[in-house]
């Protein structure tokens, strides 16, 4: 679902209960889309289930599971392909 409101963008997606946290990425991207080809400065992104509900801004999440990820000794190959200023 995609909300206009009060200047921001809002990408809200429900996931049942056991897929919630896995969706959070698809719908970081979703907001980081906006951001930079569509050029929308404020996205927010919004994911919840019956229980939750998680607000936040998509560039916020990339860098946190990135340096989440890394910290792990995974690979992060998406870094390749995003702009050096969205770290």
């Amino acid at each position: 679902m995609i909300q206009y409101f009060d200047d921001f963008l809002i990408i809200a997606d429900y996931k049942p209960k056991q897929k919630w946290f896995h969706s959070l990425p698809q719908i970081c991207v979703y907001g980081l889309l906006f951001n930079y080809i569509l050029n929308i400065e404020n996205v927010k992104c919004l994911s919840f289930n019956m229980d939750k509900v998680w607000v936040y801004n998509p560039h916020t999440l990339l860098n946190k599971l990135t340096k989440y990820i890394k910290a792990k000794l995974l690979p992060t190959p998406w870094v390749k392909y995003l702009p050096a200023d969205m770290f």
